[in-house]
């Protein structure tokens, strides 16, 4: 029966017990409003919720009938003596989100698969039960909505923040996807809702937490639709989820219990065709080291980190981010719009501004020296003091932006002057550098370091098998990624990163996600690769 059909009922009497709590702490704020930590008058602490939207009195009614489903976070109504609305609930209940990450400090790519799909169902359920009853949709489902409620029974799932954005969001004609754009279907993007909006959600949240990796992830908000990654699922995961992330909600199944039989029986054959194993953990002993491997993914990319940058430090001058060695060099790395000979054209004007004197210019690099007035000694002596530019570029067949690396260092002078020089004029000469050259915006989250060091890899098969080790050579390192070349093409999506003669790192390996390929003229392959672990 829909809560409509019924008589209303009073919103609520006031009851004194609602009247004094003690707000503890604020614990953060979303569209709806405020999250507080409150204490009541019995000691018990609880997590308030106070609704920004609360004076639509009809909406409140509904949602009270809503919450009393059993499969609901259980939540109270209260209204304030000022006329505030808040919910009340269990504090900080453990959801979804936690599962994973438990799995994850673990060494597991994500939430075990039988545990996951049992998660799945309950809430699918509790979703199409709620919604033939009152027509009300979620529209902000995410792994921090499904809570898991353990108990003498075992775990019971429940879902929480059901009818809040139907009922109190969408009246405002807000964005919808302000609440929750990381799982929001294509639809909400565009303003517009569907029976199957909330399958597409469940459908992100299953693949984020079984393999760690949103398959959207990367792609703008609303993404380029119908552009997914789901080569870290099974075979048969792939094609159900394929269609409950369909861009037109038409084409994704009837409902979300439908969904998520399809996802059980896709298990099922599987598991009756062939041996169904669970996906690699983020970290692995490597194959050939005969030794086991020990710590996790953060502590793998921290050590690379450490081991590229070397003496560096990351400093930033104008919104412009370089790594500078004190005395020694400057190393920044940046793109370009480029044709042949467009950047020798672009640095005569560089070369010009600053009376450079060209020291070598080949297609692909280019060396300047920049002198500077010398001391009295070192006139007396003849010898020449400045910072010495070295402009490489490296472009792709077909491919119209280049990279520039470079590289500054002083010479001519002694250890206190070169570290006064680079770091006061080394900054300046490359933001003239960049003007010259138009180079693109600052786009990446974190520097990069060249490492030119052997390195290998083992392809994954299936999410499940991992094929020969195949030696490669490192081109960079991020604390996002990794650049390497290899002799052959490489189909595997993802990949385990082995660097063997470093000796801390030497016995195990770390999972990456394929992301760029790119032939080069020598005939080697490019190959960019991003770390797979998880994003907050």
């Amino acid at each position: 029966m829909h809560a409509t059909n019924n008589v209303n009922p009073p919103l609520r009497i006031h009851d004194p017990r609602h009247e004094d709590y003690d707000f503890l702490r604020c614990l953060g704020r979303n569209p709806l409003g405020e999250v507080w930590k409150v204490k009541g008058a019995d000691g018990r602490s609880r997590q308030a919720q106070f609704l920004a939207h609360g004076e639509n009195q009809a909406a409140l009614q509904r949602l009270e009938f809503i919450n009393a489903h059993e499969g609901l976070l259980p939540v109270e109504l209260v209204e304030r003596p000022n006329g505030q609305v808040m919910l009340l609930m269990e504090l900080s209940p453990r959801t979804l989100r936690d599962r994973f990450d438990e799995c994850w400090r673990k060494g597991m790519p994500g939430v075990p698969r039988p545990e996951l799909l049992a998660a799945v169902k309950a809430v699918a359920e509790t979703l199409e039960a709620l919604h033939l009853q009152y027509r009300v949709r979620h529209l902000s489902l995410q792994p921090k909505s499904i809570i898991l409620n353990r108990s003498l029974n075992g775990t019971r799932v429940l879902v929480d923040g059901y009818g809040l954005v139907e009922l109190l969001w969408l009246p405002t004609q807000q964005p919808l996807t302000i609440l929750n754009p990381r799982y929001s279907s294509p639809e909400l993007h565009r303003h517009q809702i569907s029976e199957q909006s909330d399958q597409y959600s469940l459908a992100l949240i299953y693949t984020e937490m079984a393999t760690g990796v949103n398959p959207v992830r990367g792609l703008p908000t609303g993404g380029p639709e119908g552009r997914l990654n789901l080569s870290l699922l099974a075979s048969g995961e792939q094609e159900v989820i394929a269609r409950a992330l369909s861009v037109d909600p038409d084409d994704r199944y009837a409902n979300a219990v439908e969904f998520a039989a399809a996802l059980e029986a896709s298990g099922a054959r599987e598991a009756a065709q062939t041996r169904l194993v669970e996906p690699l953990g983020p970290i692995i002993a490597f194959p050939s080291s005969g030794t086991p491997g020990q710590g996790n993914l953060e502590q793998f990319v921290a050590e690379l980190v450490a081991l590229a940058a070397g003496h560096g430090q990351v400093k930033e001058f104008h919104k412009i981010r370089f790594t500078l060695e004190s005395g020694r060099q400057l190393e920044h790395r940046c793109l370009i719009r480029d044709f042949p000979g467009a950047a020798h054209l672009k640095l005569e004007g560089f070369r010009q501004r600053w009376a450079a004197r060209p020291v070598r210019q080949d297609d692909d690099l280019l060396i300047f020296s920049v002198h500077t007035p010398p001391s009295f000694w070192q006139r007396l002596v003849g010898r020449n003091v400045g910072l010495e530019i070295e402009v490489k570029l490296t472009g792709q067949p077909g491919v119209r932006c280049s990279e520039v690396h470079v590289v500054i260092r002083p010479f001519g002078c002694g250890r206190r002057q070169a570290v006064r020089l680079l770091g006061d004029m080394g900054p300046v000469v490359l933001e003239s550098l960049r003007t010259y050259l138009l180079a693109h915006p600052e786009q990446r989250s974190s520097e990069r370091w060249n490492y030119t060091q052997p390195l290998r890899i083992c392809p994954v098969l299936g999410g499940v098998e991992l094929a020969d080790p195949i030696e490669c050579v490192t081109k960079d390192i991020s604390a996002g990624g990794i650049g390497f070349y290899l002799r052959q093409p490489l189909a595997a999506p993802q990949v385990y990163i082995n660097l063997p003669d470093v000796p801390q790192l030497a016995t195990v390996a770390g999972l990456a996600q394929v992301v760029r390929k790119q032939p080069r003229d020598n005939g080697w392959y490019e190959i960019g690769a991003v770390f797979n672990r998880p994003e907050k």
